[in-house]
């Protein structure tokens, strides 16, 4: 009976074990439990990075969503500068900045184990003073302060840009002049509610797609494959370029990125006001 007995303790202090491990082990889409004290901060191509097991054609369960990670929708969090108002509609919100506004986090909090290979971009925004300013829809910087991955509106070239770096570190830039980024609304860059869309593909060269308001206005392809990027350094949205950016006065609704870089191609722009 005796035997029986520690057998029995014994299978189940196992059972306990092999729980324990699980519950540390991350879930799809779990970024919290990557450790980074065994390397320098910069993700390789041999450390699987986040959409890693994403597969075409699946139900794209991950997803960053931008306004979640900065806790603006939570009411008892409190932003200096920014206020939630209506959105496009009367369904609704967005979250408006003012010159005051500093929406600034530490990458690693977001992207801890760095960008998607291929990824898609969404954001739902309009300015409410247009900014003759070139300014970032979303930057992530280096610790240098260095730019690693950009959107961002350049009102004296009249174009959206996208900007990421390559392999070799160093940046690179695509533009998407207004002629072509405009859209039954009007122009992207206006004082009107826009969608802008961006689906970044991995494939024997890296395409970037660009849609304004749900309507493909071009595709680019970069020269170089994307590299990794080092998430110790900082991730921003709404600010002019320069050292001593400042916030752009936005109203901002939605802002995503998804593993699925065929998404912008199913997204729809119902809630956008019809001009």
């Amino acid at each position: 009976m005796q035997i029986f007995s520690a057998a029995v303790f014994s299978l189940l202090a196992f059972a306990s074990s092999l729980e324990n491990v699980s519950a540390q082990m991350p879930r799809r889409g779990d970024m919290s439990q990557f450790d980074f004290e065994d390397y320098n901060g910069v993700i390789t191509p041999e450390i699987a990075g986040p959409c890693a097991d994403y597969k075409p054609g699946e139900d794209d369960l991950q997803a960053f969503d931008f306004i979640r990670r900065f806790k603006l929708d939570v009411i008892e969090r409190e932003y200096p500068g920014v206020s939630k108002v209506r959105g496009s509609n009367r369904v609704q919100s967005a979250y408006r900045l003012s010159k005051d506004a500093d929406l600034n986090v530490p990458t690693r909090d977001i992207f801890p184990m760095g960008l998607p290979d291929q990824f898609s971009f969404i954001t739902t925004f309009r300015q409410r003073k247009v900014s003759k300013i070139p300014w970032d829809i979303i930057k992530i910087a280096d610790v240098q302060g260095r730019t690693q991955f950009a959107i961002s509106i350049a009102p004296k070239d009249a174009s959206v840009q996208f900007s990421i770096i390559d392999i070799e570190g160093n940046l690179m830039t695509t533009s998407f002049p207004e002629s072509k980024a405009r859209c039954s609304c009007g122009n992207v860059l206006d004082d009107k509610w826009h969608k802008l869309h961006f689906g970044v593909f991995r494939d024997t060269i890296t395409r970037i797609v660009l849609y304004v308001d749900c309507q493909e206005v071009g595709a680019q392809a970069l020269d170089l494959p994307i590299g990794p990027i080092d998430v110790n350094g900082r991730l921003v949205i709404g600010k002019t370029q320069g050292t001593r950016g400042k916030s752009v006065l936005i109203d901002l609704q939605w802002m995503v990125m998804n593993c699925d870089p065929t998404r912008p191609e199913r997204e729809t722009c119902d809630e956008l006001p019809v001009s």
